[in-house]
């Protein structure tokens, strides 16, 4: 990264004292077109990152422990830029379709397909 994409890079960190207590950071996508020109990048992608996300299992408990982290994360299914990995299904393709963890799934009772009702603000049923 260049040093003027660093220093535009921390500028947002510094306007954006809430976003940081809330465990993110909001970078504008110009950042993203910056780094993509840097010598020796081959790939760059932007990433949505949200801290406190619940999941509600099928027996429509929330799932998880408190203090633990609880995350959601945009999909990639570019396998070198993603540290994520299928182990069943495929990754979402629109709105309305997460993956899990197979953990979180497990200890949920769900499997590739369930749906659960979501407060995300998207339709109703969403998987």
């Amino acid at each position: 990264m260049t040093a003027q994409a660093a220093r535009r890079a921390r500028e947002p960190q510094e306007r954006n004292q809430q976003d940081q207590q809330n465990g993110s950071l909001t970078l504008p996508a110009s950042v993203l077109s910056t780094v993509e020109h840097v010598d020796g990048v081959q790939r760059a992608r932007g990433v949505v990152f949200v801290n406190g996300v619940q999941v509600v299992g099928s027996d429509g408990k929330l799932l998880g422990q408190p203090g633990v982290p609880a995350f959601g994360s945009s999909w990639s299914d570019d396998r070198d830029l993603s540290p994520y990995r299928l182990v069943d299904g495929h990754g979402p393709t629109g709105a309305g379709e997460v993956a899990l963890d197979t953990q979180t799934a497990d200890k949920g009772g769900l499997s590739v397909g369930s749906t659960r009702p979501s407060n995300d603000g998207l339709r109703p049923g969403n998987r």
